[in-house]
């Protein structure tokens, strides 16, 4: 009932910023063909000039991350989400997820320095994680480098096994430093709290090496070391483009989530 409610409101919600924006730009529309002509001619030069120095500034984001790519001297990391645990989660956490991984995106699109991140078991049709991001536009999602490759098979038949490594919270091996060479998979899942020792249990039982980031090495979390989706996204994009992982975890993890940081 309560996330009935949830919906409701959240319906609710975007159906009144879609009425505003409507109306907003009804306005706008009123105000330019208030306009006389040389004041629509200025406006338009301002606009499409406005226009010119976005995609300016958008050629010369992409021309430096080349060139900062260049200059890496290896592949991208790679990076791999797996929705192979909607079973385990209810129709909120599944759509969650969706906007986490949106999250994830779109930081990753904005990065000087992207990972290479992968999307595996996914179905736009048949899932709920899959509809949910069809409604969030992902099928519009930039593919490849800076953006984000979406495979409907599951990630151990997508990758060879010896390349991957599994992240999980549970695993008694820790990383100190990311390999290039390997693809990092984070469990596509919601609320791991109550599915503790999921991902560590798919891991052994595919025969895979799987490890947990260095939080507890660096700062102490208010509960469990588990952190979410775009989080960790986050967190490995920023140590793959040089950041220490005290500084890359300062800057993923919410203060709130955060009871103390370790700066020894």
């Amino acid at each position: 009932m309560r996330l009935e409610r949830r919906k409701e409101s959240l319906l609710a919600r975007r159906a009144r910023e879609k009425d505003k924006r409507a109306k907003e730009k009804e306005r706008r529309q009123r105000e330019f063909e208030a306009l006389s002509d040389a004041d629509k001619e200025e406006f338009l030069r301002r606009k499409e000039e406005s226009r010119q120095l976005y995609r300016e500034a958008r050629e010369k984001f992409l021309a430096d991350r080349d060139l900062a790519i260049a200059a890496r001297g290896h592949p991208l990391q790679r990076v791999v989400i797996d929705l192979a645990y909607e079973h385990l989660m209810n129709e909120q956490q599944c759509k969650s997820l969706a906007i986490q991984l949106g999250y994830g995106y779109s930081m990753n699109k904005k990065a000087i320095i992207p990972l290479d991140i992968s999307i595996c078991g996914l179905d736009f049709n048949h899932s709920i994680t899959g509809r949910a991001l069809t409604e969030l536009t992902a099928h519009n999602w930039d593919q490849g480098r800076g953006g984000v490759t979406f495979i409907s098979s599951d990630v151990l038949n997508a990758f060879p096994r010896e390349d991957i490594i599994y992240l999980t919270a549970d695993s008694d091996n820790c990383i100190h430093e990311l390999d290039p060479s390997k693809v990092y998979v984070i469990g596509g899942l919601v609320d791991r709290n109550k599915q503790k020792g999921a991902s560590l249990s798919r891991a052994a039982q595919s025969n895979v090496r799987h490890a947990r980031l260095p939080i507890s090495e660096h700062l102490k979390l208010s509960s469990c070391e588990a952190i979410t989706v775009d989080q960790t996204v986050r967190l490995l994009a920023l140590v793959s483009s040089g950041e220490t992982w005290s500084s890359a975890l300062a800057a993923s993890i919410p203060r709130r989530k955060v009871a103390s940081y370790d700066n020894s």
